[in-house]
């Protein structure tokens, strides 16, 4: 795989002048952001298991998962980056009025860009009930990323939203041809509710849709 294309983040801020910043490819020639890029596919049935008893129980999805906008999020888990297991559907989510599930790797530079406004996005969001999930997948060098690696990049920028690490690759479904970012909103009830590959600038497409989301009924 190339790297000859990669860019320092002060030419990811200059970009970020721009109308929007396109999701990033290993061969980095992905298309501008794309809203519901997802694919049909069946992510299989049954395993609803939410981590517990927990008083959303009944909320948490048993079965319709696929990657499309109106599907259902499988239920997932994953590490922190200190190596403790972390359940999708766990008692953050029976709070929560969304969950904004978003995917990156180190080599993508369109992700540097959005992990660096996802601590403003937090500080915004989390009072108004939005759960902010970020997923490691890989490091600047496309080896797996490890734990050490995915808290290195919570401290690198300053993040509080709940950080993860998927060397297993578990999400790989949701970016089809390696496209990141790619971001996923979640409801209360599971159900994917929208989703984008790429990162607009000052995440203002994510903004827009979580404002309409929050204000509706």
């Amino acid at each position: 795989m190339s790297k000859s294309l990669r860019f320092s983040p002060f030419v990811v801020l200059a970009l970020a002048g721009l109308a929007g910043l396109p999701g990033c490819k290993e061969e980095d020639d992905a298309p501008p952001p794309a809203v519901d890029a997802g694919i049909d596919v069946d992510l299989g049935g049954g395993g609803g298991g939410g981590g517990g008893d927990l008083s959303c129980q009944s909320r948490v999805p048993t079965d319709g998962f696929a990657t499309r906008v109106g599907s259902k999020f499988r239920p997932l888990t994953l590490d922190q980056c200190d190596g403790t297991p972390y359940s999708i559907y766990n008692e953050d989510f029976c709070s929560a009025r969304f969950t904004v599930f978003g995917i990156a790797a180190g080599w993508c530079n369109p992700c540097i860009y959005e992990s660096m406004q996802l601590p403003a996005l937090q500080a915004e969001y989390e009072p108004q009930g939005v759960r902010i999930i970020q997923v490691m997948y890989q490091d600047e060098d496309y080896r797996a990323a490890s734990n050490a690696y995915c808290q290195a990049w919570v401290d690198r920028f300053g993040l509080t939203n709940v950080e993860l690490n998927d060397p297993a690759q578990k999400t790989q479904i949701y970016f089809p041809d390696g496209a990141l970012p790619s971001t996923v909103i979640i409801d209360s009830t599971g159900t994917i509710v929208y989703r984008e590959n790429g990162a607009s600038s000052n995440l203002s497409s994510l903004r827009t849709k979580l404002d309409e989301l929050l204000a509706g009924p």
